[in-house]
């Protein structure tokens, strides 16, 4: 049986990089291939030399065969080499990206990876899954299971209100107590058609 997956993929940018051609041409390389869904890209707000894509595929054989295809996966690193200060890392997640869609024009979308609130203002949906690879932890060469979670607020700042309330603050300890480290940041994505 197979479901959609979404690859999500970071991107270091080299200083002053322009983004805005390469990223058009990934889009046109992607819509080229069986089993491209979609694709969603942003820039951190914590960081605007990062960047971050969400490309939905029919599956995972959808995108492992993009991987071997040749010249459209060959041009991707001609395309993306010039403006990366190093390397992209990539995982996967079988979630369902509705929160992401329906919460793409007017929100800010805070994307958290675990290693291993509802009632909050300013909070709109959260979905989540478990990365089927082992992801390496930080610099060492440790390879952990790790978690990924988008959670959509109105802004940046309904999540920085919400952080400090007296729930999440007691919650906070319980979240650390099962987790190695926890990655996080926000990105207001935009839907490349």
């Amino acid at each position: 049986m197979t479901f959609p997956i979404t690859e999500v993929v970071f991107l270091n940018l080299r200083s002053g990089a322009n983004t805005d051609q390469s990223i058009y041409r990934l889009s046109e390389i992607l819509h080229r291939q069986p089993g491209f869904q979609n694709l969603r890209w942003g820039r951190w707000k914590e960081s605007t030399d990062k960047i971050q894509l969400l490309i939905d595929w029919d599956d995972l054989v959808s995108h492992k065969a993009f991987e071997k295809c040749g010249a459209d996966f060959a041009a991707l690193g001609e395309l993306l080499g010039p403006i990366l200060a190093a390397p992209p890392t990539m995982h996967h997640v079988p979630w369902s990206s509705t929160v992401i869609d329906t919460n793409i024009k007017d929100s800010v979308i805070k994307l958290v990876t675990f290693y291993v609130l509802s009632k909050s203002i300013g909070f709109k949906a959260f979905t989540g899954g478990r990365i089927p690879e082992e992801l390496q932890f930080e610099e060492s060469e440790t390879t952990v299971q790790a978690y990924f979670l988008a959670i959509a607020w109105k802004s940046v700042e309904h999540h920085i209100n919400a952080m400090k309330t007296k729930d999440v603050m007691e919650s906070l300890p319980l979240i650390g107590g099962v987790t190695q480290h926890i990655e996080m940041h926000h990105v207001t994505f935009v839907e490349s058609n």
